[in-house]
């Protein structure tokens, strides 16, 4: 029997009592068949979005909830994050790029390729990627971390902004702490990537180290950054973001 992943906005379909997201494909499709969805296909695997709102009664009724992705991430292993990251950018990609920049005409989804065509142009169209930086900036035993105002409660995360075009991604880290921290900083050096589709980000992240500067922050950006002991942290981020294993690596390090 098939299985899906069905996502209801930035939401999961789960099983109300066992929290399972791969689901039998024909049991949801007859349960919400007035729902229209848009799927692909990963070998036995649909993967697909409602285009319709379904009512949290309708939906515990037939043994379901939706769960906020992002909320779901850190209780999975690696291989199945990127699974799902994988296709709900896919699916957010596909409804977002449905007709040509240029003349305006449909694109068509070229069998077997993530990637798009219009035949009016003859032109092949990519999904789209939005680079940005992440930089966490320390010096000897303290680190720099800051909250943004869409952070989750007492949750402190390092510095993030995306790259601007021209921009190199190391450029990109400087100035995104220089103008939201008003520090500068030297000895950056490369942590690790990771794809981020919410909605379209592919963060590049870096450590760096304290250079000089007077600690001003930004309130257009951020709500507040403080230095932190490296025992004495505050709330982190989810394990699913780089930001805490960008974070956890300093903390370990000896």
């Amino acid at each position: 029997m098939s299985k899906a992943i069905y996502f209801m906005g930035s939401k999961i379909l789960i099983r109300k009592n066992t929290h399972e997201f791969l689901l039998p494909y024909d049991d949801v499709k007859s349960t919400f068949s007035f729902v229209t969805c848009t799927e692909h296909r990963e070998k036995d695997i649909y993967v697909a979005r409602s285009k319709q709102p379904i009512s949290d009664e309708v939906l515990i009724e037939a043994g379901f909830q939706a769960k906020e992705l992002k909320s779901i991430l850190s209780c999975l292993n690696e291989n199945i994050q990127a699974f799902l990251l994988r296709h709900f950018h896919r699916l957010n990609w596909d409804e977002q790029s449905r007709f040509c920049g240029t003349c305006g005409n449909s694109l068509l989804l070229k069998e077997g390729k993530i990637e798009k065509r219009c035949d009016t142009c003859n032109i092949d169209i990519f999904p789209r990627f939005s680079p940005a930086v992440m930089v966490l900036v320390y010096k000897d035993d303290m680190v720099l971390l800051a909250r943004s105002p869409h952070f989750l409660p007492g949750i402190y995360g390092a510095i993030a902004g995306f790259v601007e075009v021209g921009e190199t991604a190391e450029e990109a880290a400087h100035r995104e702490v220089r103008e939201e921290l008003g520090i500068e900083i030297t000895d950056l050096q490369y942590f690790g990537t990771q794809t981020w589709p919410f909605p379209d980000s592919f963060m590049v992240a870096f450590s760096a180290k304290y250079l000089s500067g007077k600690l001003s922050i930004d309130l257009d950006e951020l709500e507040d950054a403080q230095w932190f002991h490296r025992d004495k942290l505050p709330d982190l981020p989810s394990s699913a973001s780089i930001s805490k294993r960008l974070i956890e690596n300093f903390k370990n390090k000896v």
